[in-house]
């Protein structure tokens, strides 16, 4: 077995390292390169910060956790992953038992090679919008905004990407791949074919400017096709109300409407907010008015959720209801010894464009004398780095 295929094999064989592109695992193979250690030689050792991935090709090494043997590892294992995606200590010594042979990738290496791949396909996606005919039009810098909130979606032949009479939200855009559009009428059992739509085609559009009761099915006909997707709120976010667009746009849903009404189609109604819609904008009201230097004036601190070099993470909430939050407390010194300036303002500002249940949500910023306060969505959940370094 030859070396790159034997680093390969133990890449795909790590429940980590396995869920990234091929693409990216063929440079990642590419641009690793060898080390050979010597009988006694420490690999890793418990408690130094990590900076690399490796990869056993020959010999023979132990793991070693506080003084205890926990067991050794054989050729074709991949080990210390998590150090390319994050600058965390080591758990444990991994020390040769014989001659040893280890590939080494280092986490620059690893971050540029992400980098780079999502910078080439940003250029792909881009061209590839220019092409679409409902998009050409739009100016350089809208375009790129939608390729930053594109998504791909993978369909297999006889896959219903759409259903007629279903709710919808988001626009398709056909990257790869063929699918038929399929409608029901009046006085007939089954819905009956429309057309064919192939690369560059989209559908869905008049989801980007209103609720979508979807009027068709769409049917995907080859085995993986490939839609790129854009949902409304991102869209609208992104582009904005970009005028020659919506005009289109708007005319193309008042005659899809009259065709709707021409099929009795199901009558949809103006969204209305959600409870929890309507609850968070109280919320986000009632915090903007609390005192912008003096957080714990309102704030009532119930236990310690978390403590390290940066700081605490307070469990609060508002003294005169029983609505709790995460209070991130960052010491204004700590930030500048360890130059995190930039960071914490690019923290910041991240979390105040983003609305998605998958990551907290901050509902805003204090300061104080000695520190920088974020009060945040509380996840009881534990924390994210402990989970993953336990896993």
């Amino acid at each position: 077995m030859t070396t790159k295929r034997l680093i390969n094999d133990a890449i795909m064989n790590n429940d980590f390292l396995k869920r990234l592109e091929p693409q990216h695992m063929r440079e990642m193979v590419d641009c690793m390169y060898e080390k050979v250690y010597t009988k006694g030689q420490l690999v890793i050792q418990e408690g130094e910060p990590g900076n690399y991935l490796y990869v056993l090709a020959e010999g023979l090494l132990e793991v070693i956790q506080n003084g205890k043997l926990l067991g050794d590892m054989r050729p074709g294992t991949a080990f210390g992953e998590l150090a390319i995606l994050y600058n965390c200590k080591r758990t444990a010594t991994v020390k040769a038992v014989s001659q040893s042979h280890i590939w080494a990738l280092d986490r620059q290496t690893f971050q540029t090679i992400m980098m780079q791949t999502a910078q080439a396909r940003h250029e792909e996606y881009f061209s590839f919008l220019r092409s679409v005919s409902l998009l050409r039009e739009l100016p350089e810098e809208k375009l790129a905004k939608i390729v930053d909130c594109l998504e791909v979606d993978y369909f297999e032949k006889g896959e219903y990407i759409i259903r007629e009479g279903e709710e919808g939200n988001t626009f398709f855009i056909i990257a790869k791949g063929e699918v038929v559009v399929t409608q029901s009428t009046e006085g007939c059992a089954e819905p009956h074919e429309i057309k064919t739509l192939g690369v560059g085609d989209y559908f869905g559009e008049k989801a980007l400017i209103s609720e979508d009761v979807r009027s068709a099915n769409i049917i995907c006909t080859e085995n993986d096709t490939h839609c790129l997707v854009v949902d409304r709120d991102n869209f609208n976010q992104m582009v904005g109300t970009y005028e020659e667009l919506q005009a289109y746009l708007k005319e193309y849903v008042e005659e899809l409407s009259r065709s709707d009404e021409r099929r009795n189609a199901l009558p949809h109604s103006p969204q209305i907010d959600s409870v929890e819609a309507q609850e968070l904008r109280r919320l986000k009201e009632r915090i903007s008015l609390l005192p912008h230097h003096q957080p714990f004036q309102e704030l009532e601190v119930i236990a310690t959720l978390g403590m390290g070099g940066f700081g605490r993470v307070e469990l609060v909430k508002l003294k005169d209801e029983a609505v709790t939050f995460a209070l991130k407390c960052i010491k204004k010194k700590h930030i500048v010894d360890t130059r995190q300036q930039e960071h914490i303002y690019s923290e910041k500002n991240i979390l105040q464009q983003i609305n998605s249940a998958f990551i907290i949500r901050l509902f805003r910023t204090f300061r104080d004398d000695k520190c920088v306060y974020m009060l945040l969505e509380v996840c009881l959940g534990g924390e994210l780095w402990t989970v993953l370094r336990d896993m």
